[in-house]
Parts: C-alpha cells; structure tokens; sequence
C-alpha cells in the first residue's frame, strides 16, 4: 500500500471512523490498563491508508500517523492507563483523498491493583447445602455522592443490594473460572444507588461453582469449604469528601429465605423467613452476629476480561391447568427460570419442576436429569398473591410443572453470557430460519459462564471437545471474543506440568476418573478435547481478526503441542490408549459411545497433526519463524504416517 499520506489540513468528506472500542465489551469498567487493543469501523470512498490515535482523561497525547490499513485489534498508544482511571480514545484515518474527522471516543476505566483493596473477605461458619448468608453494613454519606465505583469478588456466588437495589445487573457473579488460580473482580457505578444520609449495603453468598455440588460423582468442596465476600465501595460526594465502605468483620450476617441453593437442585425458598427490609436503611439488624473474616487467598484475584451472567430474554408463558397441575410450555428451551405470580395461603408449599421434554402421557421427562433435582420450592408467607423467583441457580427446560398453588402469572428469564448477537439470518424457507435459532438458543443456553456441554442435567461442564467443534460458529452468532480469551486463560492455567489439557475446563476432573471398558483413566491429554488449547484460539482469531488471542495464548498452544510429541516418542505418533475418539458414532454401542467405527488412533493423529499445523500458523503472526517451521515438520510427519 502506498505510504504517501495527505497533509492535514486535508479532508476527506467521505471517511467516516465509528464504532470505536478495545477487546473488552462496551461499558464494562475495572478492565487490565495494559496492553489494550483499539477496534474500529470506517467507510470512505476508497481505503484507509493511515490512522492517527488521540487520547485523554488519566494522560493526554497524540500519536503520529501509522501507515497502515489495519482497523482491527492496534495496540493502543500511550501506555497504560492508570488504576482506577479513566481514558478516552478517538481514532481519525487517512485515504488518498485525506482525513477524515476524528471518531466519537471510546472511554475506559482500568481496574485497581485488587492488591490495594482494604476490604477483607468475610462469610459466616456455614457448610454446603446451608442457607444462603446475608452479610449487611449501614454507612452515611455527608453529601450527594457524585461518583461511586463498586468493586466485588466472591469464592462462591454473590448479588449485592444497595437501598433494596440490585447493583449489579447480572446473575451468578463472578462466574465459574479456575478458582484455584483466578477469581475475577468487578467492578460497577452505583452513583444513582446511592443518596445523602444514611444508606445500607447488602451481599447475599451462596455455594454455586466454588462449594456447591459439580459432576455426576455428586462431589463437594471442589475449590474449599468456606466460602466468601470481598466488597469495597469508593464514593466521591458533591462536598469533596470521599467515603470507603469495605467489607470486613463490623459487618453484620445472618440468613434469610433461601434456604437451599444449588445450581443442579434448585431452591428452596421460606418466604416467612425473609427478614424485610434488610438490605435498607432503618433496619433492626441488632440480632444479627458479627461477620467473619474468611482465611482464603486473595492473591488469585485479578481484573475480569468479560462481561457477566446476564438477562438474554423475558417473556410470558401461557398457563394450562390439568388438574392440580399448572403445566406451562416456553415454546423453546432455555437457561433460566421462572418468575411467577401466584395466588394462596399462607404455608402453602409450591413446587417448581422443569424438563426439557414431555413424555407420551404429558408429565415431565426428568431421566435425563440424572441426579439433578432441577426443582424450586417455596413457602408462601402469607394469603392471597406471592411473587416467586430463585437465585443461584438456574434449569435448562422448556416445561414446568407447578403444584401448590394457583398461578396467576408466569415469565420465562433466560440468562447467557452470550448476550451481544452480532449476525442474524433470514430467508424465504421457515425452516431454516428456525434451525438457525435454535442454534443461537443453544448457544445462550450453553453459554453460562463458561461453554458447557449441557443446562439440564447434573453436568454442566467445560468440556473441550464441545468448545472447539463449536467455536467458529459461535464466534459467528455472538461477540464472544472476551468470552473466549477469559475462558482460555483457564485452559492454560488448567493445563498439568507437561502441558496437557483437560478434557474439561475449568477442570474438576483431576483423577483418573472417567470410566471406560472396565477401567478409570485419565480425562488429560485426550485428542479433540485437548486441542482446543489450538483450535479455540485460531477460530476467534480468524473470527475477529485481532491477533491478541495468539499472543495471549502462544505458550499454551506450544506445551500442548510438546506434550503431544513426548507422548509420540520415537515411533513419532500417539500411542494406542484410551481416547473420547469419535464421540457419538450412532453406530457405537449406548453405554460406550468412544467405541466408533474409525480408528481413535487414527482420530488422535489427525487432531495432532492439525495442532502442529495451527501451531505453526500462530508462530508465523506473532511467534518465532525457526518454530514455526519445527511445527510444520511435526505435522507434516505426523499427517504422512498417520495417513
């Protein structure tokens, strides 16, 4: 491309620079201050040949022009932005007919160093299965607070309430990541939560990922026993002043009415135990205990890189009465739940039972359940019409089946960290039109934290295989880009000591444990599952064109594909041992679907080959030249034996 630019003073009418952003999702503050990316949009008559850069907020500067026709994933100039600061970006680019004007500007706010927070990590003595804790703290601000920064983590899951408000906006925060090693923090304006006077801020902890029940082994405690909060509220006030609210063992805890929470069994709510107006001000809390402080490790608390769990969808779900039962239809599934109005007395007991499918006679289909208990219970506090919804959990289900009480109301929630589509389709066929949706709702639906190989039954797990035979598509249907990078960073820190990848991320399976022709062996190392740590990466990038996810993710690729060669040996191919192979052969035997009729030799080869090949393809972008041509050779090697 020519590198001769325009003077400045001239304009091009026709370019236009919008849509300008970093890698993280628009509007989620408390993002790493380094090493940010800038993305844009530009139209013009004919093509950028130049971008200029200017910024503002914690520093102030102006790049000189870059000879480049590259809008996608440039390193941000002016070095990083400062904790807690904000930073304006606005790009303007060059054709050969001049400049256009500069864009409108895309604003961040970098995370603090979660080594500075004061707050301390604080909880109650409570085991799994116990109701959910409320921890609480009263505060006064002396003036109208004109900006106030939330900032939050949980080892468990968590919602905050401010003045009876939910801050946060999201469920099941902060999402399920490699516990041992990340816990992500959050950060949120809760300006207009707040007021003068006296205020009360409210945090309600439950099990979830961390403690809660995970596999079909029915195991606990994956993470620890104790779960915890870490909370800590800046707020400036129009008078100058500034006020620090940390959570630490002068808060107060108690419970409340849910007295059961787990992600595969659903609630159990008492609504007569719900201690009103707790989480406002003019509480007697003078029977509440001191909260504990919490002996956990925050040195693994970092920044989040992606959004949350959030509210994809709601709509009303028509009520069909058969008898004692209110049976509802959803018309699709979903990851989520209901939220009902219903009408009864005071002690009645309503039950909440979902399925994805009915059977013959119409009653719900729970085998597919296994364990999972995928049921919400509630105790009705008082006669005449209740408002019932769970938290701190969630159902993969199409139908409900409602018994207890009269249902006047019913909307289905459903929740995603797939929440920005970014294509759609349409055509004359609405068949297609529907098999296209019903790709996106699995998606959302598996979406939920993390890419999951189910919502229903007692799994719900990261499994690999299933994250790299859908990654392209998935990176077609939704900006997943962060999604994807905060995910991978669990790959690689799940990888063991010789850089093999877990079939399931983040990973709970840490023995030798999955059971397969009379034995239990090892979920590491499997090939299609284990290579994700590959393919993953190079789907988003040829998805959205930054190469960060290869820089981010380089070392993972290599000792993935080094293990790959250990194992290999001097035969040079992977030997003959248990491999997942080709999962669900409809000709394979039901109870042992990685018995299909190809080779898991054969299979385990070409996804290494394949590895190498991608290796080498990263190598050549943002890698070592010498590397990639060492890649090349292994999958050149391996495709010539193996084929």
């Amino acid at each position: 491309m020519s590198t001769t630019l325009p003077s400045f003073d001239v304009t091009d009418p026709s370019a236009r620079v919008h849509s300008v952003r970093t890698q993280y999702p628009e509007g989620l503050l408390g993002v790493p201050g380094r090493g940010l990316r800038l993305s844009w949009r530009a139209e013009a008559g004919t093509p950028q040949l130049s971008f200029q850069v200017r910024w503002s907020g914690d520093a102030e500067g102006m790049s000189e022009p870059v000879a480049s026709d590259d809008p996608i994933g440039v390193l941000a100039p002016g070095g990083d932005v400062a904790p807690g600061s904000e930073r304006r970006y606005a790009v303007r680019i060059a054709t050969r007919d001049g400049w256009s004007d500069w864009s409108d500007e895309a604003v961040v706010e970098a995370a603090i160093d979660p080594a500075e927070l004061t707050a301390r990590p604080i909880g109650a003595a409570s085991r799994v299965d116990d109701p959910v804790t409320l921890l609480r703290t009263a505060f006064d601000l002396p003036a109208t607070p004109v900006r106030a920064r939330l900032r939050a983590t949980f080892w468990g899951v968590g919602d905050i309430r401010i003045n009876g408000e939910d801050v946060l906006g999201e469920h099941l925060s902060p999402g399920w990541t490699a516990y041992d090693d990340r816990i992500v923090l959050g950060t949120w304006d809760v300006t207009s939560a707040l007021t003068a006077g006296e205020n009360v801020l409210g945090t309600l902890l439950g099990d979830g990922w961390y403690r809660g029940r995970l596999g079909w082994e029915d195991e606990v405690e994956h993470y620890g026993a104790a779960i915890a909060a870490l909370v800590q509220l800046d707020v400036e006030c129009a008078d100058g002043t500034h006020v620090r609210v940390a959570s630490g063992p002068e808060w107060q805890r108690s419970t409340g009415a849910t007295r059961f929470a787990s992600l595969y069994d659903g609630v159990d709510i008492d609504m007569a135990a719900d201690p009103t107006g707790w989480d406002r001000p003019g509480f007697d809390a003078s029977e509440w205990e001191p909260a504990l402080e919490i002996p956990v490790d925050t040195s693994v608390v970092e920044p989040r890189i992606t959004s949350g769990v959030r509210t994809v969808g709601e709509w009303p779900v028509e009520v069909q009465q058969r008898g004692e039962h209110a049976v509802l239809d959803l018309g699709q599934n979903i990851a989520g739940w209901l939220r009902l109005t219903v009408r009864g007395r005071a002690g009645d007991r309503v039950v909440v039972r979902h399925a994805e499918v009915l059977e013959i006679d119409g009653t719900l289909h729970t085998a597919a359940l296994r364990t999972a208990r995928a049921s919400d219970t509630y105790v009705l506090a008082h006669d005449g019409e209740s408002v019932l919804e769970p938290h701190f959990t969630f159902h993969g289900f199409q139908y409900a089946d409602v018994t207890g009480a009269e249902v006047v109301e019913a909307t289905a929630v459903a929740i995603s960290s797939a929440d920005r589509p970014r294509s759609s389709f349409e055509c004359a066929d609405p068949r297609l039109g529907l098999l296209h949706s019903n790709v996106a709702w699995s998606q959302r639906d598996n979406f939920v934290s993390l890419p999951t190989d189910c919502p229903q039954r007692d799994e719900r797990l990261g499994w690999t295989g299933d994250a790299q035979a859908f990654a392209p598509t998935a990176s077609t249907l939704f900006d997943v880009e962060s999604f994807w990078m905060s995910w991978l960073r669990d790959v690689e820190l799940d990888q063991d000591e010789d850089g093999a990848v877990a079939a399931v991320v983040p990973n709970i399976l840490t023995r030798d444990e999955f059971p397969a022709d009379g034995g239990a062996h090892s979920v590491m190392g499997r090939a299609g599952w284990a290579d994700a740590a590959t393919i993953v990466p190079w789907a988003v990038y040829e998805s959205y064109g930054s190469e960060e996810v290869l820089v981010r993710q380089l070392d993972s690729m290599r000792r993935h594909v080094d293990s790959l060669e250990r194992r290999a040996g001097e035969r040079g191919l992977l030997p003959t041992e248990f491999q997942f192979g080709d999962w669900l052969d409809p000709d394979a035997p039901g109870d042992q679907p990685w018995k299909a009729k190809v080779s898991s030799d054969y299979v385990a080869n070409a996804f290494f080959s394949r590895s190498a090949r991608l290796l080498a393809d990263a190598e050549r972008l943002v890698g070592d030249p010498a590397r990639a041509t060492a890649a090349d050779r292994i999958a050149d090697r391996v495709a010539r034996d193996t084929w």
